[in-house]
């Protein structure tokens, strides 16, 4: 889960410096040719530094997920907490491969701006505005997906506790409203500028983060507890 909220960080950063990035090859293409000016070597040098790191720790976290889902599938899917969290570690990391493959697209798309014959920049803007939806969706079902392993693993060691049961379910349902909020808040500004990729961003993190904090608190308390109670007996 850390491997793939770092992901979510790096991907971030990269996009805010893929902007960069399309205002130089666009500033490149209207010039004539000759060697690339020190922004534009810079430029390119932080995005590939950028994508070099988040490729080693998504190898690092396919490897690590495919490796628990396979050692799942070997016991055997005979159980519901099993079948939970085969299936949630799958589809978390089905996200997060979508996730770095929306963020590499992202650039490859700018990428022919600084060519001679360059495609028309308001089609690649529109594209890369419907990447950077596509990505933000994927990377919020991820933090969601996140919480909803740790309350999975909280709710089968409490199987007849309703209270519990009780409690997790709002705070999921808590993290969801809240993660979802924010995604529509920032879908609504990209569709009124494209431009701005870190508007709204600032003022609406605390809604999504507060939520999932909370839930994840909550869960790994409950689970402390169990594994205290169980000692103790």
């Amino acid at each position: 889960m850390a491997a793939s909220n770092t992901l979510y960080i790096l991907n971030i950063s990269c996009q805010r410096s893929s902007q960069s990035i399309l205002c130089a090859l666009m500033s490149l293409a209207s010039q004539p040719s000759g060697p690339l000016v020190d922004a534009d070597i810079f430029a390119i040098q932080e995005w590939v530094a950028e994508r070099a790191i988040s490729s080693l720790l998504y190898g690092i976290y396919a490897a690590l997920s495919l490796t628990t889902i396979f050692l799942l599938l070997a016991k055997g899917l005979n159980s519901k907490a099993r079948i939970g969290l085969t299936s949630l570690t799958t589809l978390m990391f089905l996200t997060s491969t979508l996730s770095v493959i929306f963020s590499l697209e992202f650039i490859l798309l700018q990428i022919p701006l600084g060519g001679f014959n360059p495609p028309d920049p308001d089609a690649i803007i529109q594209l890369t505005t419907n990447i950077q939806i596509a990505s933000e969706f994927m990377e919020k079902v991820n933090f969601v997906l996140s919480d909803g392993i740790v309350v999975w693993r909280a709710w089968i060691i409490f199987p007849r506790n309703l209270l519990v049961k009780f409690v997790l379910t709002l705070c999921m349902l808590g993290s969801c409203a809240g993660t979802f909020t924010v995604e529509g808040s920032l879908v609504a500004e990209f569709v009124r500028n494209p431009d701005s990729s870190n508007a709204g961003r600032r003022g609406t993190i605390s809604i999504m983060a507060g939520p999932l904090l909370f839930t994840n608190m909550v869960a790994t308390l409950l689970i402390g507890y169990k594994t205290w109670w169980g000692f103790r007996q």
